[in-house]
């Protein structure tokens, strides 16, 4: 059976998205892995981690994993946001914080997407003059070909 969105309906809940992602900006940029995990009795109610490919133009974040920190989901809209932490200090320490590898958007059952704002230069060129970027970014479930570009 086909569940179908409406904007009438309340009854309609969005699970937190916990599992491994296979992460991507610009529609042509594997970033690499992230992985969000729920816990119960703890304060941090949800938890993350980002594996980045082992790919040069990541720089010094090449093959690296870092926190994740989500700062809110909604499991009525499946809005979420959240960032890489330290990622955007270690590749470019002039990196601005609006600019420090924040993610916001939509959760469904097997994608998530949205836009973030990402370092300067970061997995493509950006706007001259501009101290980072805003990205679309979009997230299938890991190892599933269907999300996965090829090389």
């Amino acid at each position: 059976m086909k569940k179908e969105k409406s904007e009438t309906s309340t009854s309609s809940s969005v699970s937190f998205p916990k599992g491994d992602w296979d992460l991507s900006i610009r529609e042509v940029v594997d970033l690499g892995y992230l992985r969000f995990t729920e816990t119960s009795g703890s304060t941090a109610q949800y938890l993350g981690s980002m594996q980045f490919e082992n790919d040069p133009q990541f720089g010094n974040i090449s093959n690296s994993s870092f926190a994740v920190e989500i700062s809110y989901f909604s499991p009525e809209t499946g809005v979420i946001v959240f960032q890489i932490l330290d990622a955007a200090t270690i590749y470019n320490p002039n990196t601005s914080p609006p600019f420090q590898f924040i993610f916001q958007g939509y959760c469904e059952t097997d994608k998530l997407w949205g836009t973030a704002k990402i370092p300067k230069d970061f997995g493509g060129t950006g706007k001259p003059g501009e101290d980072g970027d805003t990205v679309s970014w979009t997230a299938g479930v890991h190892g599933d070909t269907r999300h996965k570009r090829s090389k």
